[in-house]
């Protein structure tokens, strides 16, 4: 009877430690393992043939993109837990919940903009040919933006809050 409530034990255990790893897995669309992402942007370099140089300033944009995610996605987050708190206060405030809700929706509206600018940017890199080259690899950007958020048509948008 012990062993068999020990090795349920042990599976509840498992089972939950799987469920919450899947959910609490890697935020702000970063991949788990940073070389595999490294080599599918290496991947879709060689495939533009992009010079040197646009490598570079794609690079740059990335890495400036990426870092004014994190800052809004920052404020947001605390936006979010600050609009949790004042749901949860034993008299809720009206006014202050709406104004918190205001501050989240700009943004999530700040995150949109930054997203649009950066596939813009990235588009003044690239010659016609291969902007051609990534509408067909890629198809249209969704709402992620991000080298993991775009969508190709027919495959529905992916609504993704995250920094890519």
């Amino acid at each position: 009877m012990k062993t068999k409530i020990i090795s349920t034990a042990i599976a509840l255990f498992l089972i939950t430690s799987l469920s919450f790893s899947q959910m609490l897995g890697p935020r702000f669309g970063f991949p788990p393992d940073d070389n595999i992402w490294q080599r599918g942007i290496t991947k879709l370099y060689d495939e533009l043939k992009l010079t040197d140089e646009q490598k570079s300033k794609i690079q740059n944009l990335l890495f400036e993109f990426r870092k004014s995610q994190a800052d809004i996605i920052g404020k947001l987050n605390k936006a979010r837990i600050e609009l949790q708190e004042l749901l949860y206060a034993e008299k809720p405030d009206k006014s202050a919940i709406d104004k918190k809700a205001d501050e989240i929706s700009a943004y999530m509206k700040e995150l949109t903009k930054n997203r649009v600018n950066h596939w813009m940017n990235i588009q003044q890199v690239l010659t016609p040919e291969q902007r051609k080259i990534l509408k067909d690899k890629l198809g249209y950007p969704g709402l992620g933006l991000g080298f993991r958020g775009w969508a190709k048509p027919g495959r529905g948008l992916k609504l993704r809050l995250h920094c890519w």
